[in-house]
């Protein structure tokens, strides 16, 4: 019910981002807020989107100048927030299912970003936001969903890509182990060129890891105290 209730609060903040064409930190905030509160403790997100929000937007900051020009880092974190919003309304033992998953499951995870992007398609304002969800997952060699390739990707997609495979591969799961900031930036360098875009990879390595560990730091204790307060109402209840 809170989950559901939840998606309800997010479509509206959308909404009212969309139809006021700007982002006002107030809207923004609360949007972080209930994305926060919904992953927190889902074992399937353990706050993931919480995660790649704080990348993209420090990322962003470290872009050249020929890649921000016309690039809202306001839309893109948006874009970010938004990201996984398809992935929560996958069925909860879908998401969680530590087995195999069969056709039809595999069907709703591939195709999550087009959920999300369904859920947003009515309102205005936001436009390139959808396209940056819908190709997130795109290979810059042509191999993702759609078949895009190179610069056929929009931007943002790929700027979500690298920040979504890094958030990915160092926050823990149960079916993997989690890797250190040097394995990480290795692993985002030997996919550069074929998955990821390279030139922006090499973007993201050229982040200090001090400013890197300061931002995810911060969003672990925005994390934390989600799960507390979520704890606490859990606690009172009983």
């Amino acid at each position: 019910m809170i989950t559901i209730l939840l998606l309800m609060v997010i479509v509206v903040l959308v909404l009212v981002i969309a139809r006021e064409n700007r982002l006002k930190k107030r809207n923004m905030d609360m949007l972080k807020l209930c994305i926060g509160v919904m992953e927190a403790d889902d074992p399937g997100l353990k706050g993931h989107t919480v995660m790649v929000t704080g990348l993209v937007t420090l990322f962003y900051d470290f872009l050249p100048l020929s890649i921000k020009f016309g690039l809202s880092r306001d839309l893109l974190e948006c874009a970010a927030l938004i990201s996984d919003l398809g992935f929560m309304g996958i069925p909860s033992q879908v998401r969680n299912k530590k087995g195999k998953l069969d056709d039809n499951e595999w069907h709703l995870v591939r195709n999550y970003p087009e959920i999300g992007v369904r859920l947003m398609k009515t309102m205005e304002g936001l436009d390139p936001i959808y396209d940056w969800v819908r190709y997130q997952h795109e290979r810059i060699d042509g191999r993702g969903y759609y078949g895009l390739k190179g610069k056929e990707i929009p931007v943002g997609s790929r700027i979500l890509a690298i920040a979504k495979t890094y958030a990915a591969i160092t926050m823990p799961r149960n079916y993997r182990p989690t890797l250190n900031y040097e394995e990480a930036i290795n692993e985002l360098k030997i996919v550069a060129g074929s998955q990821l875009d390279a030139e922006l990879v090499e973007c993201f390595c050229n982040i200090p890891l001090n400013r890197i560990n300061e931002n995810l730091e911060g969003m672990r204790e925005t994390l934390r105290s989600y799960s507390e307060a979520i704890a606490t109402q859990d606690t009172s209840e009983d």
